[in-house]
C-alpha cells in the first residue's frame, strides 16, 4: 500500500484515490482523498490489531482454562486434594500419577511462558 500511496503522491495532476467496486455487471467508482485514503487505511489496521488480540486472549485462556479442568479432573477421578499441582506431596503419588504430574506442570510452565510472551 505505501508504494500505491507513493505513485499517488506522485501523480500531482490527480486529485482523488479511486476505489473500484463491483455493482452488479457493472464497476461503480468511487474517489477518496488522500486524507481520507490514509484514515480509511488507519481504521482497517486498528480493527484488524483489535481482532488479533482478541483472538489471541480468547486462545490463551481456553488454554489455561482446559488445562485448569484437567487438573481438577484428575485430581478428582484420583482422589487428589484440589491444590496446586506443585504442591502436592509427590512422594506420597503413585509413579504413574507421579509422572502425570510432572507432564503436567511442564506443559503448565509452556502455557505461561506463552503468555508471557503476548
Amino acid at each position: 500500500m505505501d508504494k500505491l500511496r507513493d505513485w499517488y503522491n506522485k501523480k500531482s495532476h490527480m486529485k482523488y484515490f479511486p476505489d473500484l467496486t463491483a455493482v452488479g455487471s457493472g464497476v461503480e467508482t468511487k474517489f477518496y482523498e488522500a486524507d481520507e485514503v490514509d484514515k480509511l487505511i488507519a481504521e482497517k489496521d486498528a480493527l484488524l490489531e483489535e481482532r488479533a488480540k482478541a483472538v489471541d486472549n480468547c486462545l490463551r485462556e481456553t488454554l489455561l482454562d482446559r488445562l485448569m479442568s484437567e487438573y481438577q479432573d484428575y485430581c478428582n477421578v484420583n482422589g487428589l486434594p484440589q491444590i496446586s499441582a506443585d504442591e502436592q506431596k509427590l512422594e506420597n503419588l503413585e509413579r504413574p500419577q507421579r509422572n502425570w504430574m510432572f507432564k503436567f506442570m511442564a506443559v503448565w510452565d509452556i502455557a505461561q511462558d506463552m503468555e508471557k510472551l503476548r
